[in-house]
Parts: structure tokens; sequence; C-alpha cells
């Protein structure tokens, strides 16, 4: 019989030494771990785990131990899962301890994201959780587990599996909120698989099921779906090539434009009105500096004549250098403060049309690139971190010195963030570098070649 109840190991204060080493060496690959502060446990009970895990039902549990060799598991079939669960359920263990607390940085009872996503796992056998095991097994597979387990296979099973389920349920209203928390999920790992462009899909999804059953889907669940797309749909929108975007923009029933009016009218409905100087924990950027980047995209994206743009540029940069920023910390105003750098920078290549090379480029990129070395160091906790403005200046560096010290920051930010796009940033960073070198150099007019490369390799980039 199982015990009353099992206990799950998880970290809410983690120290950063050296990877891949803890208590959990050998069972979690993907935890950079060597000690834990604090050590707290979460008490699943026996009902609730048989739930999940109906071969437990009646067969016990035993207690987990740091050194145990990880069972062998088989591919998918009709009556065997591939992630077939040990004792200690790891990757329901591994969303816990982990993804939940990568999507949302400051780990507190707030955590919405692990508050809203694990009831549902512990009592549905639905999409939601198909997609958290295809979550669990891809990063399994892309941090290396050596176990004999072809997880790469099982990610790309379990994600089918979900996708299926979701489609077989996507019009029952009392599957809503699973079903948004699912498409969240999905794009993330559309996100975390190279940044395709089917994240924006599940964008799409999640809004359209919100839409369509308002009274089913919780506060909690729809902020958590309206803060993790909103952010990152207006940071892909700056990486755009300008002319595909304005031509776009011409289309009524455009993708993106389905994709902002949605955002923004539940973005209308949900804000409230005193946070906009606020710089929110889970970005570093405040609701105002971010209107204000997507205002920029805007402006330089309508056709507009010479004179209106002029007008627009001198208006916009006065209200980014006058932004006040609200923060409980001094690492939250000075993330905010990268925002507001790389956003001036942002404002030069698109509405003044000033070539990367321009004299105006290095006055700002120096103290940007100074502010995120500030911030992105070896001897601070894991948390939000800038990567928008990391990414503007990897793509206005032009000398040696600057680009090594962005992809310093890359690998830096890799080596301590488990679950993350920063390897693909990194790469497409690398790309547009080697763009450059093998076309003889950047050349004195170009204004934002790295926007033509990004679009070349179709990448919808998540820059949070």
């Amino acid at each position: 019989m199982l015990p009353a109840s099992t206990q799950v190991w998880t970290r809410p204060q983690l120290k950063f030494t050296e990877p891949w080493s803890g208590p959990w060496r050998g069972q979690h690959p993907i935890l950079p771990l060597k000690t834990a502060v604090n050590n707290s446990f979460v008490n699943i009970a026996r009902d609730e785990l048989a739930v999940i895990c109906q071969q437990y039902t009646e067969n016990p549990v035993r207690q987990i131990t740091a050194g145990r060799q990880r069972q062998q598991q088989s591919a998918p079939s009709p009556n065997d899962s591939p992630l077939k669960p040990n004792p200690s359920w790891r990757p329901i263990s591994t969303d816990f301890e982990v993804i939940s607390n990568s999507k949302v940085y400051v780990d507190t009872e707030g955590n919405i994201f692990k508050s809203s996503v694990m009831p549902i796992l512990l009592s549905n056998d639905g999409p939601l959780l198909s997609t958290v095991l295809a979550l669990s097994a891809a990063e399994w597979d892309r941090r290396g587990a050596h176990d004999g387990v072809d997880y790469g296979n099982s990610a790309i099973r379990y994600k089918g599996k979900a996708l299926s389920q979701l489609r077989s349920s996507i019009m029952a209203e009392t599957n809503a909120e699973e079903n948004v928390l699912t498409c969240v999920l999905q794009a993330s790992l559309e996100i975390s698989a190279g940044s395709g462009p089917d994240w924006l899909i599940h964008l799409r999804g999640a809004l359209a099921i919100m839409e369509n059953h308002p009274g089913c889907v919780s506060a909690n669940c729809a902020a958590l779906a309206l803060q993790y797309f909103r952010f990152r749909y207006i940071l892909m929108k700056t990486t755009e090539n300008r002319e595909l975007a304005r031509n776009e923009s011409k289309t009524k029933t455009s993708n993106s434009d389905q994709c902002g009016d949605a955002i923004e009218a539940l973005n209308r409905i949900s804000l409230k009105p005193d946070s906009r100087q606020t710089v929110h924990p889970q970005t570093g950027c405040s609701t105002e500096l971010m209107e204000l980047i997507n205002l920029i995209s805007l402006t330089a994206t309508n056709e507009q004549q010479p004179t209106t743009a002029s007008e627009d540029g001198p208006s916009l940069e006065r209200r980014i250098r006058e932004l006040e920023f609200h923060a409980t910390d001094d690492y939250l105003l000075k993330s905010a403060e990268c925002f507001r750098l790389a956003t001036l920078i942002y404002l030069h290549l698109k509405v003044y049309h000033a070539p990367i090379r321009f004299p105006s480029m290095s006055t700002l990129l120096q103290p940007l690139i100074d502010c995120l070395a500030g911030i992105i160091r070896e001897d601070l906790p894991r948390r939000s971190f800038p990567m928008w403005p990391l990414f503007i200046a990897g793509c206005t560096s032009c000398i040696d010195e600057h680009r090594k010290a962005v992809l310093d920051m890359l690998y830096l930010l890799d080596d301590k963030w488990p679950i993350s796009n920063i390897s693909t940033v990194t790469e497409v960073m690398a790309t547009i570098y080697n763009f450059r070198d093998l076309n003889d150099g950047l050349a004195a007019t170009v204004q934002h070649d790295w926007q033509n490369i990004i679009g070349k390799f179709g990448w919808k980039l998540s820059l949070s």
C-alpha cells in the first residue's frame, strides 16, 4: 500500500556553483546545481499520486535516493508510457522543480504558473499532462541524458498525443482552462525547440479559447497566458523584416494582426492602471516601456511621410528618456535601464533610420553593454534577465570587443538557466556575425540587416 503522503523534493532558493552536480546528480541532468538552501517539501497525497500514476494504486512507493540508477524506459505503445513513472515520478518532479520555476522566475507563493498547472496535473490525464511529459523529455534530450532512453523520440510522441487530446477537447467549456495552459506550454515547447513559427499558432489558440469561453477561465490563468504571450509577441515583432511587416500589415486578415488585436483586447481588460511604471519581476521591464517598444515597431511599419517620422522620433525619444521606474529592488531598476537603453537604440535604427555604424550607435551601445554586465554575472542568483536588450546589443555590435562581451553573457546565461531559448538566440547571434564576416563586414549604410537574416531562416524569436 502507498504511504499517506509521498514527499517530492523541491528547491525554493538555489546556489549555483558547478554544473551537473548535487544531491540529484544522475537523476536530474538538467539541474546545474550543487547545494540547496532551505530545502522544503511538497506533499503529494496517495490518491493524488494514483490519479497521475495508475500503476501505483496498489504498489508501494519507495523513497527517493540520490544515487539510484534511472530505470530503463521503453518506447511508446498503446499499453506502455515511454516515460513510465518511477517512484519519484521524475517528469512531474522536473516540471515542478525546474520548468515552473523557470517560467516564473520569482518563486514565491504567488507563482501563478505553478499554482495553475500543478492541480490539473494531479487530477486529470489530459493534454496538459502529455505536454508536461513532452517538455521534460525534451529538456532531458537537450541536456544529453545518458541512460539508454530516446528522450527526443519520447518528446515527439508525447507532443503529438497532447495535440490530439487538445483537438478532441477544444470545444468543451469544462476543459477551457486546461486547454489554455496546454497552449502556453506547447508554445514554450516550440520556442525551446528552435523558435519556429508554430508557437504563434498556440498563441492564437489560447486567445481564441479565452475569447470563446471567458467565464470558464480563471483570472489567474488568463493573467498567466497574457503575461506569457504579450511580452514575447511584442519583442518578436522587433526582429521582423520591415518590408515583410509592411506587406503583412496591409492584409486585414494577417495572422500578426489577429494576434496583436486579441492581445491588446485582453490587455485592456486585465491591466491595472496603476501598474504601468512598475518594473515587473517576471520581465524586468515596465508596461509603459513595453508599449513604447511596440509603438516604435508600429511607427516604423506604417507608410509615413519623412516629416511625420521625424516628428514622431523626438517625441518618442523624449518619452523614453523621461520614463520613471518603480521597482522593489536595485536589480529590477538596472534591468529596466537596460531596456531603456536598448529601446533608444531600436528607435534610432527603426525611426531615425540611423546606420549601425553611425557614431550615435556606439555612444548608446557601450552604456548598454556596461549596464548588462552589471546584472548578468556569475555571482548573481538566477532570476529574470534582460534578453531583448542583450539581443539588441549583439545585433548592433560591430567590433570584436563588443561581440565577445555579448557572447560571453549569452554563454553564462545558458549555463545558469536550464529551461530557455538562450541557445537559439546564441545561434542567431553567431549566424548574424558569420553572415557579416562572409559578406566583407558591415557596410556603413546598414541599418538593421539582422532582421533580414532572421527572416531568411524563418525564426520567430522569443526574446524573454
